[in-house]
């Protein structure tokens, strides 16, 4: 719509400005009263549209930084493993084999050790005795060495 179109008497108008970049524009208009709005009324204006420039500019940059947050966010979320982060996938595929290998064989070392040193126990001739037992006695030999 046009200013003719309308039939305004009195039209003022100033940009929304933000560091020379139009970011869009303040209208204001009268139809019945002709010559309504003078210089004063312009610069009150002008001072409005530099307000809410600032704030639209702020609202454009809250935006922005939510935005860059939550996709920072997703990424992080896609990188971490438990309560580690790997930065690349290689590192991914470390933490998931150690977790494979911690989770199905970790127990099983421990048995077979206890098994291996059950084995030498007997083939030393040694009464058969309990892990505890033998953790006290590996560690009174070892002061003795």
């Amino acid at each position: 719509m046009s200013v003719m179109s309308l039939q305004l008497s009195s039209v003022m108008c100033v940009p929304l400005l933000e560091r020379g970049n139009l970011l869009g524009a303040i209208y204001v208009g009268n139809s019945s009263v002709a010559h309504l709005f003078d210089e004063s009324h312009l610069e009150v204006l002008t001072i409005f549209a530099s307000q809410a420039s600032l704030i639209i500019r702020n609202a454009l940059l809250v935006n922005e930084l939510k935005l860059d947050n939550r996709l920072l966010s997703e990424k992080l979320e896609a990188m971490r493993f438990g309560d580690i982060i790997g930065s690349c996938a290689a590192m991914q595929e470390v933490f998931k084999k150690v977790q494979k290998i911690a989770n199905h064989r970790y127990l099983g070392l421990d048995h077979r050790r206890n098994r291996h040193r059950k084995r030498i126990d007997r083939a030393r001739g040694a009464p058969a005795i309990g892990a505890r037992q033998r953790c006290v006695r590996d560690h009174q030999l070892r002061r003795h060495s």
